[in-house]
Formats: structure tokens, C-alpha cells, sequence
């Protein structure tokens, strides 16, 4: 293994290196898939973080209007500014977000904070918790859950590009409370009764087996553990799904699309109890959109430029779900 693979393993590993009782299985995964950081495509990536000045200390993080600030502007000279502006170029796109890095703004393709803003008033509570996000992007989530003072947060998303990101985020934050690693939701079945809050938003209709990923999700939680599930649904009250014959919204990797009452009866199914929708509402292109640092199709595109209450494919254009669910106790 060369020097750079070594460091890039050795970086960041409060997850790898923790006093918890990890699986030997999920360290020897999460090991293995770090080695393809390594790869010639992530060499100016490589090189630019190691130009990166060390900190002595930790960034202050804080949100500010939905923003996630991680430092000031007079925290790095002029150099390292040019450095972090090369880095978050090379990180293009950006999905989730906003960020403020050093005074440098990223705003990325989605309006992650209009989402928080309606999950935060249903979580009285995290402090102490163990908390998995599934599908958790660069790690925007995480940090708004910083505030409320969890014991740790495990994010599990296999994307190279989001692992770098959120590498490139903790070089300033240092926050020992949160780890990611390119893990999937199959890995959950590595952890089970492992956590007491498990979030998974805009994955669900990602997964050919959704009920299977649900079983998962359910095994991975304490008894009355609470589940957060965020989903595109098709409107309607009937017990049905869609299944989109070639593309949604010109994606190939969606599948199946639920009815909030459809949603509902996988999570029955799944076993979960205490099931409650407590958001349904359209997806609209002020939170999903292009910009400069995702300059690429986004949910206008996807959309009929005629009828917007259908996607190009003429199906019905994505409305989402939030929807609370607990483990069931015991007995």
C-alpha cells in the first residue's frame, strides 16, 4: 500500500479506530472500500488535502439560517483560501447543503434546511442517542444533528464523492461525534438492536427491495427505537405503488413509488408500530435546483415544461412523505 493510501485510511478513522465494540466484519468493509480513494481519479483531490494547513484545534461549527458555518474567513491565509476554493471545484456537484466554509458559501443543489426544518419540530430529543443516517449524502444532516447533542452519528452512504466531501468538511470541524463511511444499508444487518435513532430520507424508492430495506432498518434499532423515513409518493389514497418502466424524472435508479397509505402499510409490514405521516407535500424547484456549484439538470428539468404536475415521462411529478415510526417494545 502506498503513502497516500496510508493516509487516506489513517484519515479521519474515529469510527475505525473507536473504543465501541464494532464488528470486526464492518471495520475490514469499511477498510476495504477506503482503498479505492486511492485510485489515480482522486489523485489532485489527494494532493490538494495535503496541502491543506493542520489545525491545532477544531472550527467552530453553528447554523446560521439554515446554513452550516464551519469557521471563519480570517481562520486561513490567503493560500489555503485558494486551496479550499480548489477543493470544493474539484467537488463538484454538490447535492446537499448549504455550507459556509471558511466565508466561502456553497449553495448546493438541494435546499436540504427546507427538509430539516420539517423533521426538527418531531425530535424533542437526541442527546445521548446512537444515530445512524442511511443514505446520508455529505454528512449535511449530521451536523444539524450536532444540535441535538447525540452521543455519536454513524452515516452510511457508498459514494466516493460524499465520503470526500465530508473528509474535506471534518479536516476544519474535527467532530469527534460524527463518522460516515461508504457503507450501504445492507450493512445495517452488521449492527442490529445497534441504535436508538436511525434517520433514512431519499433512499427508499432507490432500493429494489423496499421492504426488505425497511426489515433492515427495523432490526438496526433498540426496542422502541424511532425511525425517521423520508420518500417520493405519488398522490392518491389507494394501497398502491409505481413502478416506472424505464426512467423517473430521467433517473434509472428509481423503483418503487408509494402512496403515503402504501408507505405506511411496508412500514406495518415491516413491523414497526406508532406509524405516523406528519408532513405530505409537493416537491418544489425552490428546493431542488440548479446552481453554481451543481450546474446540472435538477427538478425543473425533470419535469413536463408544459404541465408540471407531471415528470417528462408523464407520471405524476414527485410529492414527498415524512413519516414516524418506533420499534416495538418488548413485549
Amino acid at each position: 500500500m502506498n503513502n497516500n493510501s496510508q493516509h487516506i485510511l489513517a484519515d479521519q478513522t474515529v469510527f475505525l479506530n473507536s473504543d465501541k465494540d464494532w464488528p470486526s466484519q464492518l471495520l475490514m468493509e469499511a477498510q476495504e472500500k477506503r482503498k479505492g480513494l486511492a485510485r489515480p481519479c482522486w489523485e489532485k483531490y489527494n494532493s490538494l488535502m495535503e496541502s491543506l494547513p493542520s489545525l491545532a484545534e477544531s472550527l467552530q461549527v453553528q447554523t446560521r439560517d439554515g446554513i452550516v458555518h464551519i469557521g471563519e474567513e480570517s481562520q486561513i491565509d490567503a493560500d489555503a483560501h485558494q486551496t479550499v476554493e480548489a477543493l470544493i471545484e474539484e467537488l463538484v456537484p454538490w447535492r446537499k447543503g448549504p455550507f459556509n466554509l471558511l466565508g466561502h458559501e456553497i449553495d448546493c443543489e438541494w435546499r436540504s434546511d427546507m427538509k430539516w426544518d420539517r423533521v426538527r419540530p418531531f425530535l424533542d430529543c437526541l442527546k445521548g442517542m446512537r444515530v445512524a443516517d442511511v443514505g446520508c449524502g455529505n454528512g449535511y444532516y449530521m451536523y444539524r444533528m450536532m444540535e441535538l447533542q447525540p452521543e455519536y452519528v454513524l452515516g452510511f452512504d457508498p459514494s466516493e464523492k460524499f465520503f470526500q466531501a465530508f473528509r474535506f468538511l471534518q479536516h476544519f470541524s474535527k467532530e469527534n461525534r460524527l463518522q460516515l463511511e461508504m457503507l450501504g444499508a445492507e450493512h445495517l444487518k452488521l449492527l442490529p438492536g445497534w441504535f436508538n435513532c436511525v434517520f433514512c430520507m431519499g433512499v427508499i424508492y432507490h432500493q429494489r427491495n423496499p421492504l426488505g430495506l425497511l426489515v433492515d432498518l427495523y432490526n438496526s434499532l433498540s426496542y422502541r427505537g424511532l425511525l425517521v423515513l423520508e420518500s417520493i409518493v405519488i398522490p392518491g389514497g389507494a394501497d398502491t405503488c409505481l413502478f416506472p418502466k424505464e426512467r423517473y424524472g430521467k433517473a434509472r435508479n428509481v423503483y418503487f413509488l408509494p402512496t403515503v397509505s402504501c408507505l405506511e402499510n411496508w412500514l406495518d409490514r415491516a413491523g414497526f408500530s406508532e406509524i405516523e405521516t406528519v408532513f405530505h407535500g409537493k416537491t418544489e424547484t425552490n428546493e431542488q435546483r440548479s446552481t453554481k456549484f451543481a450546474p446540472y439538470e435538477s427538478l425543473s428539468d425533470f419535469l413536463d415544461p408544459r404541465d408540471h404536475s407531471k415528470t417528462i415521462e408523464g407520471y405524476p411529478a414527485p410529492e414527498r412523505a415524512l413519516v414516524l415510526a418506533r420499534k416495538k417494545s418488548r413485549n
